[in-house]
């Protein structure tokens, strides 16, 4: 196979931005009739969501394609930064034109990450980053940067979900999709937890029959930190008949279905935030990621302490 695109990102990881990410890309670059691969840490898993042509990342298919896309999401980050930058310095010293999608480029990286990601950045076709913090970055690196949307707001909600699901999404009312992920702090991840519990207690008070939807985005392969499902689980123990995660595994498109149905979304991640805003529904954001604030501030949704999230589900 000789792919026209190779796309390599942070996919297979059980991350479903990243998935939406790329199921966006997809979709733009299928309407040109492209024959894509895709680097991915679960092949299998990425075939099986997008019906995409897969493998793990290996020099023999950077060699036989014959461009390469890098997108999207914060690949350039700590400790990650590093394996996007040499894959586009390998591919530039082969002769590939490297666009650069809808990234998310880190001011916290280190004296020697920077300056392999600018050395890098510098010699790609295109660099398109999905904030503009990022761009003022590249800026200052020397690299001209634009700023685009992330691809994930092109996708359109598949209603054909999973009948169990389908029917726990008629129960209840208002129902309320809430997403929570760990700080990498014990003591803020406890505050957090404790004011999401007196908010979650307010609720039920105050509507006994409303329904949380709890929305897990992570469900990361390797680090029990970045899985939304076990704050989902342990929040559901705490409020039995009040909090329902959901386990079933979506494809990008089926959770834009779940959350068209809901009422209100409450998030602390950047996906939950976006698709919201693609079908339409009212968010709201956690105050803790500059991202996700910068979004939600754009797109008109509040943003709120802890503290005042209680208030926001009882209005």
């Amino acid at each position: 196979m000789t792919p026209n695109v190779l796309i390599a990102g942070a996919y297979g990881t059980g991350n479903l931005g990243d998935e939406a990410i790329l199921a966006g890309l997809l979709e733009e670059l299928r309407s040109g009739d492209s024959s894509i691969l895709v680097f991915s840490r679960d092949p299998e898993e990425t075939t099986g969501i997008h019906g995409v042509a897969a493998r793990r990342r290996n020099a023999s298919d950077l060699r036989r394609a014959r461009r390469l896309l890098i997108g999207g999401g914060e690949l350039f980050q700590p400790g990650m930064a590093w394996k996007y930058a040499t894959l586009i310095l390998a591919a530039r010293s082969l002769g590939k034109p490297v666009d650069v999608r809808a990234v998310g480029v880190s001011r916290k990286l280190s004296g020697w990450e920077r300056a392999l990601t600018a050395r890098a950045l510098k010699v790609a076709s295109h660099v398109r980053v999905r904030d503009e913090r990022s761009a003022i970055f590249c800026k200052e690196m020397g690299v001209e940067a634009t700023v685009e949307p992330d691809p994930s707001e092109r996708l359109k909600p598949d209603p054909s979900l999973p009948e169990g699901i389908q029917r726990r999404l008629t129960a209840g009312s208002p129902k309320i999709g809430l997403n929570l992920r760990g700080t990498y702090d014990p003591a803020r991840d406890a505050v957090i937890a404790r004011e999401i519990d007196t908010a979650l207690s307010a609720l039920r008070a105050a509507k006994p029959e409303a329904r949380i939807i709890f929305l897990p985005f992570t469900r990361h392969k390797d680090r029990a930190e970045e899985r939304d499902d076990n704050l989902g689980h342990a929040l559901a123990a705490r409020h039995p008949g009040l909090v329902d995660v959901l386990d079933e595994p979506l494809t990008p498109r089926q959770m834009l279905g779940v959350i068209q149905r809901l009422d209100l979304v409450v998030t602390m991640r950047f996906h939950p935030a976006v698709f919201a805003h693609v079908v339409g529904t009212p968010a709201v954001v956690v105050r803790e990621y500059w991202k996700v604030e910068e979004f939600a501030r754009t797109h008109g949704f509040p943003v709120v302490e802890a503290t005042e999230v209680a208030a926001r589900l009882v209005t």
